[in-house]
């Protein structure tokens, strides 16, 4: 039978209370050491999981601040896009014709415009020297 009172899950209970909640379940020992080792291991790796979480973000916000118009050119198809998959019928199928090429699109003008502003220039003149010592050394 299901709990009718809503849970609150932004207050996380401490794992002293989740131990004291399993040591007052009819269990065997053993069942409660497993858990307890599931809880850890829970532990170690939700925290783990956050700090990639919080690298991969990161690393996009530093991507959308260093190429600014390769992520305005991205924005831009993909709200197209949706706006053309929510137009009913024949929506569906126009985007999924239609949403990698303004894809496409807008990631060719917003290269365009980092190259003529300088942000892409240098990470491409040190990608061509890379590749040219690598094929002369």
């Amino acid at each position: 039978m299901m709990d009718d009172t809503q849970h609150n899950w932004l207050s996380i209970p401490a794992r002293r209370d989740i131990v004291a909640q399993l040591d007052r379940i009819a269990l065997p020992a053993d069942a409660k050491v497993i858990l307890e080792r599931l809880l850890d291991t829970t532990v170690t790796v939700g925290t783990r999981v956050l700090a990639i979480g919080r690298q991969v973000l990161a690393f996009a916000f530093d991507m959308v601040k260093r190429f600014r118009g390769i992520a305005f050119g991205a924005l831009i198809a993909v709200t197209v896009s949706s706006l053309i998959a929510s137009t009913p019928l024949v929506g569906g199928a126009l985007a999924a014709l239609l949403a990698p090429l303004l894809l496409a699109f807008g990631l060719t003008l917003g290269a365009l415009e980092d190259l003529r502003n300088g942000a892409l220039r240098e990470p491409l003149v040190r990608f061509g020297t890379a590749i040219t010592d690598a094929a002369h050394g």
